[in-house]
């Protein structure tokens, strides 16, 4: 799907995605099938960094969501007001990978 987003998606919300997948496929896998992070979070409890990752995870797809469709509707100021959103507020995404 990644690939199709690629060829003929928007402008930038490939590497958005791409990026996204880069630092959460592992964890959200782990999640969806009871593994590691799920059995350990429900005997210990979840860190802080943990829970903050995932807030601005879904933050971000949530960014990109909005994003996209400003792109499909082909509004320059839309686009405009909404990576300025993303800039104004990075410090509630998560914009790179980040150590537990």
């Amino acid at each position: 799907m990644l690939k199709e987003i690629e060829k003929s998606g928007p402008p930038g919300v490939h590497r958005h995605l791409a990026e996204f997948k880069d630092y959460s496929w592992r964890p959200l896998n782990s999640f969806v099938h009871s593994g590691i992070h799920a059995v350990s979070g429900n005997m210990n409890g979840y860190s802080f960094g943990l829970l903050e990752r995932a807030v601005k995870q879904s933050n971000n797809l949530v960014h990109m969501s909005a994003l996209a469709l400003a792109m499909q509707l082909k509004g320059a100021d839309l686009i405009t007001s909404v990576v300025a959103l993303h800039e104004k507020y990075a410090d509630c995404l998560q914009l790179q990978a980040q150590a537990d």
